[in-house]
């Protein structure tokens, strides 16, 4: 009791100290909130992303398959098959459960009008791998995964909310889904979602699930288009599962002749292999959290060495305060307790100013960059480790700052509290180096993290003086999706397309418009391969070690006069020439026409899609620029345009789906959607239209990860950079105070303030040059950590590392200059009458 009262007591007088003195701990106070609420925010999302598992019962068991064929294009990777599916599953020992599962989008017709709904075809297995429960009936069972099953789906909670009103009759309820109607048999609790694939962390939850439900019996063919999640038996590594992934894939030629032929596995190397599921998730995002963690480390690191810089100075103001304490048998102990004590109660009331900055953080994080963040719905910043993590923080800073305080002041305390003799010069010494050292370390930490935010800056500056290959200002973009079973020829569709866009582009302020199956950027254009009717053109494709494939896509004339792509030879799709070709037209990018034509003049080439060698083919009649599939950091898409046409010389595709792009002359091209939707209504009041966003947000969208952190670790930096010039300014601000009278005899015998100010700053500058040199040493072996991240720069790109030393210089001799100027102001007739 009587311990418990002595810490109280000390506790108030703090605060009294702190009420008396409020600069003091203001600073403390701010500077430790700056440390604890970054490290506090980024650890909140490295704990919800990297550190905590997915939200799925023994999520260490689940695995992602995928194909990697090699042969076909280095590090390209397949989904399943459906014959791989009943293979695997009929033959697997090393797995309990296998499953499939898709996204997609479907036109679900409520009370209200069409909707766009999010969709999910998954398989029975996938609900039970992952844990999924029903708010309100039942979800699928493996009788509806049978062809020829029960007509049904499962409906999110939010959909149910959204488009239900929370009915609890909704069970039983029929829905129409892209123009099949379907009953409602349950509705999914609302903690559920799929597993996000690496790089498309939006909305993860799908509106509305339908059964996955294929034909054990086939037909099959090479045809790769369903993601698999496996589920491990007891005791199975995933390295084991993998080996026997690929024992089995060896016998798919065996099992099914005619869909994998031996000579697809011999040119390709196709094989199967196992990802954990939570790393495959996380993808890159994990490593740029893990380096905005460390970043943050650094700047809880020059937080700490600023406290304590700022804690060592206010101790030796208390000096002979705390020496008379002693003197007066407060003892060892009771000055222990007078450190500790204040240094606690700081570091508390900045832990609680950190969580606040941490939240406002992490808000601004999700604000800008969402998408980014896997499993975004289910984040909580107030979970019970994070506010661990917070706390804890705020201790380790109480104790370490207070702890290291304490031990350089220990002996001048007990030997010179009293007087400034010599027997305290030691001592003083000491600590004094320990504040430079300290000041050192910061500026070094604090150049670390500049050096690593000028080069992402630099990589983001070269990212966007790219061209992207379309002119995406006044350009529209949106989704439009018709159903199968009210267009079902693709003369039914193109008679409505080519109206359509006839209206679209009568619209005030519209200049032009098109469509395609997939907008560049966006990730969509895929790579499949490609037949010739020149030999020629294989045998050079295989000598030069590349691939016979291209991004496939169906475009409408006005596409290319929309997007702005240009017209390099040739010329683009008309309305005649899309309607009536006899044997097919075709546009190749300028990518794809050197590839496969280097040298030689592609119009009037002849081109297959889909590997098909025997034909039909189409005729080049024109290239266009080239655009690129998901980033401009990647090499430019091998990409092929076949027309939207009414009749096709080979049937094996068709529009449903696809991205109209309206050039406008607008400054908010947006402003045009309503139009469009009325348009769109007037054909068919059962089409919805979907996701509208400008194209200059697509291209946005598509530097989003390095702008993310880039900005991340600016503001890093600005604020080590920050907290580097407090400390030098707390440290030469002692020096002057501490060399008060050296400095007013030296002014006495006829030193000039001009020389007391380039004293004092070249203070400054040795200890910014020490800490420049620690700074460089650990740039350089450090900054090869985000050569993934950086984008035709150099990780030890030297006008980056020069520019960083120069902001720094600058900002130490701003920090010094205040101190230099007070020095010499210093009045020696003063200085000399006090001794």
């Amino acid at each position: 009791m009587q311990t418990f009262n002595a810490w109280g007591n000390e506790i108030f007088r703090t605060l009294r100290n702190l009420a008396r003195h409020p600069l003091h701990g203001a600073i403390v106070i701010v500077t430790l909130a700056l440390g604890i609420g970054g490290a506090t925010a980024i650890f909140s999302l490295l704990d919800h992303t990297a550190l905590k598992p997915l939200p799925y019962p023994e999520v260490e068991r689940l695995v992602r398959l995928k194909n990697q064929v090699p042969g076909f294009n280095p590090g390209a990777e397949w989904e399943l098959s459906s014959a791989q599916y009943f293979f695997y599953l009929e033959n697997l020992s090393s797995i309990e459960e296998l499953g499939l599962f898709s996204r997609g989008g479907a036109n679900v017709q409520t009370t209200e009008g069409p909707v766009r709904a999010e969709s999910a075809w998954v398989t029975a297995s996938v609900f039970r791998m992952l844990g999924a429960h029903p708010q309100l009936g039942r979800l699928f069972d493996d009788a509806d995964d049978e062809p020829g099953g029960p007509i049904i789906s499962v409906i999110s909670y939010g959909f149910w909310v959204r488009q239900f009103g929370q009915d609890p009759n909704i069970i039983g309820r029929t829905v129409s889904v892209d123009g099949r109607t379907r009953e409602i048999v349950g509705v999914l609790s609302p903690e559920f979602s799929l597993p996000p694939d690496p790089g498309a962390f939006g909305k993860q939850t799908p509106d509305i699930w339908i059964p996955r439900a294929l034909n054990p019996e086939g037909p099959f063919v090479n045809s790769h288009g369903y993601p698999a999640i496996a589920k491990l038996k007891n005791g199975v590594s995933s390295q084991e599962a993998e080996q026997e992934f690929e024992l089995l894939a060896l016998r798919l030629p065996e099992a099914f002749p005619t869909v994998y032929p031996q000579a697809f596995f011999d040119r390709y190397g196709f094989r199967t292999t196992a990802y954990q599921l939570t790393g495959y998730t996380l993808g890159d995002i994990a490593r740029s959290l893990w380096l905005l963690g460390g970043a943050v480390f650094f700047v809880l690191c020059i937080a700490a060495a600023n406290v304590t810089n700022l804690f060592l100075v206010r101790l030796e103001a208390r000096r002979r305060e705390l020496a008379v304490r002693s003197a007066l048998g407060a003892g060892s102990s009771g000055i222990r307790r007078t450190v500790f004590a204040e240094s606690l109660v700081l570091a508390s009331i900045g832990g609680v100013l950190g969580w606040g900055i941490g939240f406002a953080g992490v808000t601004a994080v999700f604000a800008l960059a969402r998408d980014m963040i896997p499993m975004a719905d289910s984040f909580s910043f107030t979970s019970g480790t994070t506010l661990l993590f917070t706390g804890f923080l705020s201790l380790w800073a109480g104790l370490g700052v207070g702890a290291i305080s304490l031990f350089q002041q220990r002996r001048r305390i007990e030997v010179g509290g009293l007087y400034d003799g010599n027997r305290s010069a030691t001592a003083g010494r000491e600590t004094h180096r320990l504040r430079n050292g300290l000041v050192t370390v910061q500026v070094g930490l604090a150049l670390t993290l500049i050096v690593g935010a000028g080069l992402l800056a630099a990589s983001v500056q070269k990212f966007k003086a790219v061209d992207p290959g379309i002119s995406p200002e006044g350009v529209l973009a949106v989704d439009l999706n018709v159903t199968w079973s009210s267009y079902p020829t693709n003369e039914d569709k193109w008679n409505l397309y080519r109206e359509m866009l006839a209206r679209i582009r009568a619209l005030p302020g519209v200049t032009n418009a098109g469509m395609v199956t997939s907008l560049p950027l966006t990730g969509g254009y895929g790579c499949t391969i490609q037949a010739f009717d020149d030999a020629a053109v294989y045998n050079r494709v295989r000598e030069a070690e590349m691939t016979m494939c291209a991004g496939q896509q169906k475009v409408t004339p006005g596409y290319f006069e929309a997007l702005g792509i240009p017209l390099i030879q040739g010329r683009t799709f008309s309305d005649l020439n899309a309607g009536s070709s006899d044997r097919g037209k075709v546009i190749v990018s300028q990518a794809f026409a050197e590839r496969f034509w280097p040298g030689e003049d592609p119009l009037g080439k002849n081109t297959g899609p889909n590997g098909y060698s025997e034909g039909p083919f189409f005729e080049v009649i024109g290239v266009v620029g080239d655009i690129y599939n998901n980033s401009l950091d990647e090499d430019p898409a091998v990409a092929i345009y076949y027309p939207v046409v009414s009749h096709l010389p080979w049937g094996g595709w068709t529009t449903n789906d696809l991205g109209v792009v309206v050039q406008t002359n607008l400054s908010e091209p947006t402003a045009v959607f309503s139009s469009i939707a009325n348009v769109v209504s007037e054909l068919d009041s059962e089409i919805p239209l979907a996701n509208a966003r400008s194209m200059e947000i697509v291209v946005a969208d598509s530097m989003a990860r390095l702008t993310f952190v880039s900005v991340l670790l600016e503001i890093a930096a600005a604020v080590a950079m920050a907290l580097a010039a407090v400390g030098l300014y707390g440290v030469l601000s002692y020096t002057v105070f501490r060399r008060g009278k050296e400095i007013g005899v030296r002014m006495a015998v006829g030193a000039t303030p001009e020389a007391v100010v380039r004293m004092i700053v070249g203070k400054a500058l040795s200890l910014v040059a020490a800490g420049a040199a620690l700074g460089l040493f650990i740039s350089w072996n450090t900054t090869k950590v985000l050569q993934g991240l950086l984008f035709d720069i150099d990780p030890l790109h030297a006008p980056t590392f020069l520019l960083a030393v120069a902001i720094l210089s600058v900002v130490a001799f701003t920090a010094s200059w205040l101190p230099a100027r007070r020095a010499a102001k210093i009045d020696p007739a003063e200085t000399l009458r006090a001794d």
